[in-house]
């Protein structure tokens, strides 16, 4: 074979190399990587959105040459009937399977680029689809009589700029390891939201972690939005009832079925043959249930030592647990922690029994929960178990505090006394009918301006503004030593 053939031949398989090359799937992928498909959609009823559409369109062919990758997380926000998704295809909103990735469909394109997106760092806020995907519509403090700002989230639209960052304080959601490297940005600060108490979270504890934040969301006094639990204006009415009717009706019912069922059963019912000594112990047993106790944390005896003053109770008077520790009542999915009407359940059977556990998982400053305020809110008096300093958030003359007594016998003679003088009893209910005392307990709570622990996303966003207007410091994050929030297990006397 001659040079020209050689020659010939080689530029036959080069010809066809490059013809395999450019036709290839690889090859088409890469050409057509970036590339902005579009779906069009008829509107002859609104000529105005196509336009609007074919403006942003434009704008985002023209982002596709300045920055390829953008175009992968950039095509995922709402029109005025249809949606964009991360492929960039055209989607109508009235798709149902769409609805429900999208759950706010009336965003129209105009409301959308004048939101403020709120970035949530942990995977908490997935667990509360309420608030984590949430469109909030929030007073402008900056144009009061204007329209409402939109907020949400920002997780929903991820090429938007975060407003600010958000991190879920807890030690399974927010680990050391996760803590931020440098220090927050002047333009986009870090917000720290902590409702768990100290020994569930650190970040608040140590100053290498707290210094990485600008605000606090929490239920402690020195936070920069502080929640509570009063979100209930029926609670700080003057009780329209007799309180035979609020507090005894259900009670009076309760204690009558409990002791028609056990009206022909022997007094040692549990164990017939047991020994004297153990009978003896368990006479308490045939008298219907004082107290209800709702609770299912039971290992954490170097924080708090309610596990083992309801046990010890339980040897003076009968006392129903609902939950898993030192569970007696048999649970069913009506009675779990975790159906859909979980809390109006509970309320329910609280309101059963003269008493209620209120037990704080641990005595640290300002930490109070649901407990004590269920407990009120169903006629029922809530025996305390907290730090002393959050004895002040509950009305006056409304609850029994355990660090009052010596001594758990003590206490429990104290509450059999009760059951037995009704007139007695009924005074811890006088409250309801002072309005000096509930406008006291309404002040110091701050209610109704003090948010939930669900609806702070608008308080936020007043902070930011007023941040943003130089009317607030930048950061006003600090952290506090653990034994400077808590007491010791044993403050409460067994």
């Amino acid at each position: 074979m001659n040079n020209r053939n050689i020659k010939f031949v080689f530029l036959l398989l080069l010809l066809l190399m490059f013809f395999v090359i450019f036709n290839s799937p690889i090859s088409r992928n890469i050409n057509n990587k970036y590339k902005f498909k579009e779906e069009i959609i008829e509107d002859d009823n609104n000529n105005n959105n196509k336009n609007e559409d074919n403006k942003i369109n434009n704008n985002d062919n023209e982002n596709n040459n300045n920055n390829k990758k953008d175009n992968f997380i950039k095509k995922n926000f709402f029109g005025n009937n249809y949606i964009i998704n991360k492929q960039g295809k055209k989607i109508k909103i009235s798709d149902e399977k769409v609805l429900k990735e999208y759950p706010f469909p009336l965003i129209d394109l105009k409301t959308r680029y004048n939101t403020y997106f709120f970035e949530p760092m942990t995977s908490m806020y997935k667990k509360f689809p309420d608030v984590g995907k949430r469109v909030h519509y929030c007073k402008d403090l900056n144009n009061p009589n204007g329209d409402n700002v939109t907020v949400t989230f920002q997780s929903m639209y991820p090429s938007h700029e975060p407003t600010l960052q958000i991190y879920f304080n807890h030690y399974f959601d927010f680990p050391p390891e996760e803590i931020p490297s440098s220090p927050p940005s002047s333009t986009i600060p870090r917000v720290l939201h902590s409702l768990e108490p100290p020994y569930q979270r650190f970040c608040t504890i140590y100053e290498h972690c707290s210094n990485k934040f600008n605000w606090s969301i929490s239920y402690e006094r020195t936070a920069d939005i502080r929640t509570g639990h009063c979100d209930d204006e029926e609670i700080f009415q003057i009780l329209p009832w007799e309180l035979d009717t609020f507090v005894m009706e259900n009670k009076t019912k309760f204690a009558r079925e409990f002791n028609n069922r056990n009206k022909n059963l022997e007094i040692n019912n549990i164990n017939s043959n047991s020994s004297s000594n153990v009978q003896q112990q368990q006479q308490h047993l045939d008298h219907h249930p004082l107290a209800s106790w709702f609770c299912s944390k039971c290992n954490i005896h170097l924080i708090s030592n309610r596990f083992e003053y309801v046990r010890e109770m339980m040897k003076y008077i009968n006392i129903d647990s609902y939950g898993s520790c030192l569970n007696n009542v048999k649970q069913t999915e009506k009675t779990g922690r975790f159906a859909s009407d979980a809390m109006d359940v509970k309320q329910s059977f609280i309101s059963n029994y003269k008493f209620y556990l209120a037990f704080e998982s641990c005595n640290c400053l300002d930490y109070t929960t649901e407990k004590a305020l269920h407990a009120l809110k169903v006629g029922t008096v809530p025996v305390v178990m907290a730090h002393p300093q959050t004895l002040k958030y509950l009305p006056e003359g409304s609850f029994i505090y355990t660090g009052d007594f010596n001594s758990v016998k003590d206490l429990t003679n104290y509450l059999k006394y009760l059951d037995t003088n009704t007139e007695e009893y009924l005074k811890y209910f006088n409250w309801r009918f002072n309005q000096s005392i509930i406008e006291k307990w309404r002040t110091i709570n701050d209610y109704p301006f003090r948010p939930n622990s669900r609806n702070w996303v608008c308080p936020l966003f007043h902070h930011y503004q007023n941040w943003k207007n130089g009317k607030i410091h930048s950061q006003t994050l600090h952290s506090t030593p653990y034994n400077d929030l808590c007491l010791p297990p044993n403050i409460i006397k067994i």
